[in-house]
């Protein structure tokens, strides 16, 4: 038997669905990047041999299809441990519902697939790798013989009604994404266990959970960690309801410093631009500033064009200048008077003429009444 495997750019989660003559993974996947073979025992390690039965990360420099001959696994006996395991199947497309499971071991809505970001799936597909968590050590049955249908891919799977929750889509710069739920109650029929996500994948691949490992959380305050190598983010948020909550801030984090702090209006995105960013915290709190801020610029050093985001506390004029180092004005971007909020400005390197400016450090300075704050950005052309 031959089974031609889908490889994508990058990262792949494969499996072995045919007994072969030789594992090595070389040898079945001649044109994988030497080193990058990961199986997970508990935590990843690295490994040089493909087991049936077992799932792994595998990356390569290109897309390809893979054609490996072997004889047919038509049923396969897994042994898993408690919580996460990376599993593979026989050599057919087995629906998890027809995945025999005596010790109802296997916990609902944690079958999960990737293509550039984990998705819940309700097939194991031949070839595919794929994690699945378990509540407790157990063996389970895959029988190609068994023949119950999947509903089809349901991506994201919802097990429980969500629409009480308040939903935060967050997209990378290559299109991967992934659906938060927070500020909410599961029925006491659903676990939050089947709102659990998979460890986090290899450095640089789109990630983003809510601290702890979830996707959900009941908490009416979130923190989300984020690993991706692709900005700037999208984030958006539905569902919010207001009633007698102040409303809700976004604040982010590189590293234990907070570098940005703004409002949220539901259903309306906003852009996470600075690549240093690695944690989101969603608070209760006034829709409005609570100090004057002023942020620094990104991209910096930028070009063509760069985004200023600032905040003020109470009604006033406002007057954001850019300057070159000689103290002489270049740009006017605002000079009227603001309501208390949180504002963004871009500045495209033109004078107050239209006409391009050269390269090198500019000073960019906002005043308002009593407040005044001054930050430098470097225009690269």
């Amino acid at each position: 038997n031959t089974i031609g495997t889908v490889i994508a750019d990058g990262w792949n989660m494969i499996s072995l669905p045919l007994d072969v003559e030789d594992s090595y993974y070389k040898t079945l996947f001649p044109n994988a990047i030497d080193g990058t073979l990961f199986g997970f025992d508990g935590s990843y390690y690295s490994t040089d041999s493909i087991k049936t039965e077992e799932g792994y990360w595998l990356r390569f420099d290109g897309p390809e299809v893979v054609e490996i001959e072997g004889l047919e696994i038509s049923m396969m006996e897994l042994d898993l441990a408690p919580g996460w395991n990376m599993i593979g199947g026989p050599l057919c497309d087995l629906a998890i519902s027809s995945v025999l499971d005596p010790g109802g071991i296997i916990i609902p809505g944690t079958l999960f697939g990737f293509d550039g970001s984990y998705f819940t799936e309700d097939t194991i597909e031949a070839g595919k790798g794929y994690w699945i968590r378990t509540n407790t050590t157990g063996t389970v049955t895959l029988d190609c013989s068994n023949t119950i249908l999947a509903k089809g891919n349901e991506r994201d799977a919802i097990l429980a009604d969500l629409t009480e929750f308040i939903k935060v889509e967050i997209e990378d710069a290559s299109g991967n994404k992934q659906n938060l739920y927070f500020s909410g109650k599961l029925g006491d029929d659903v676990s939050i266990e089947s709102y659990s996500l998979p460890p986090i994948p290899p450095s640089g691949l789109f990630d983003v959970r809510i601290s702890g490992g979830y996707r959900l959380s009941e908490s009416d305050e979130i923190e989300i960690k984020i690993q991706s190598k692709n900005y700037p983010l999208k984030v958006k948020m539905t569902g919010i309801r207001y009633g007698n909550k102040d409303g809700y801030l976004i604040k982010e984090f590189a590293g234990n410093v907070e570098v940005g702090e703004r409002q949220i209006t539901d259903g309306l995105e906003i852009s996470i631009n600075n690549d240093n960013v690695s944690l989101l915290k969603i608070q209760l709190g006034s829709i409005l500033p609570t100090r004057f801020v002023l942020e620094q610029n990104f991209p910096n050093p930028f070009n063509p064009v760069t985004q200023i985001n600032y905040g003020i506390t109470e009604p006033n004029n406002v007057e954001l200048i850019i300057f070159n180092v000689l103290g002489e004005q270049v740009m006017t971007l605002v000079n009227e008077t603001k309501e208390a909020g949180y504002y963004n400005v871009d500045w495209n390197g033109t004078n107050n003429s239209g006409v391009k400016v050269g390269s090198g450090i500019y000073l960019y300075s906002l005043r308002t009444g009593n407040n005044f704050s001054v930050k430098k950005m470097i225009l690269l052309k």
